[in-house]
């Protein structure tokens, strides 16, 4: 009966999405434009965002706030020090729930929880602009509780944003130290003739990283391919406010 039950659940939250509030937009933007993020924001990801700055560059930075000074497997989390210096600098703070929630599955009162927890802690840095799954994981439950609070939720599905897309269902790519830097081409290749968006993410960025990051090498190598072709470098918020 329970399993009858969800799935009548789930049938009707995926409708009530479709129905009320998928956010769809023209994604356009002349020349295309990309956007770095980082997710946790490990500490190491200040030595991302210093060679952003390097280039004249912002990032988007998604802090999972009860996280922040704590270890993880991909390193130490910024503390909240950290991250208001780093909003001073110019550079997006994002939401990544509370306690790095998987939302998939999760019942809407933890949802809604994890939403005030996370929104009141970044509210000095405005923290609440842009919104990143954790694990990549949601479901139309999520997506009804989120898609009010944030200009746009990102995912980890793979792909460039343009023509008609949904703001609640963002695609974005990794930055791995297993990345291959062709595949890096053909994305770059794809936002240039769509006047797209791209958008990249990993985790640490060190010299031995973990397995969602990258070493400062392989960043910079990606960050050379987008000079090279010329394209706008700006925060999920900045290309949100633009389109």
């Amino acid at each position: 009966m329970n399993a009858v039950i969800d799935r009548a659940v789930s049938a009707f939250e995926t409708r009530r999405y479709r129905l009320l509030n998928r956010r769809e937009r023209d994604i356009v933007y002349k020349g295309g434009a990309v956007s770095f993020t980082f997710d946790d924001f490990p500490h190491s990801a200040l030595d991302g965002a210093a060679m952003l700055e390097e280039r004249g560059w912002r990032g988007t930075f998604y802090l999972s706030t009860a996280l922040a000074g704590h270890d993880s497997n991909v390193g130490q989390i910024a503390d909240l020090a950290s991250v208001m210096a780093l909003h001073a600098r110019g550079h997006e703070i994002g939401n990544h729930t509370d306690s790095h929630l998987r939302c998939q599955g999760a019942p809407k009162a933890v949802l809604k929880r994890e939403l005030k927890a996370s929104a009141d802690a970044l509210a000095p840095a405005d923290g609440n602009r842009s919104f990143a799954f954790p694990f990549g994981a949601y479901d139309a439950s999520a997506l009804n509780v989120f898609s009010g609070s944030f200009d746009t939720l990102r995912t980890v599905q793979r792909g460039v944003n343009h023509g008609r897309a949904d703001l609640n269902l963002l695609k974005a790519n990794p930055i791995y130290e297993s990345t291959q830097l062709d595949t890096v081409r053909m994305l770059l290749d794809e936002t240039v003739a769509n006047d797209g968006w791209l958008i990249f993410y990993t985790h640490d960025v060190c010299a031995r990283p973990s397995d969602f990051g990258c070493t400062p090498a392989r960043f910079d190598q990606v960050l050379s391919l987008v000079a090279q072709r010329g394209l706008a470098v700006e925060t999920v918020a900045g290309v949100f406010a633009s389109l």
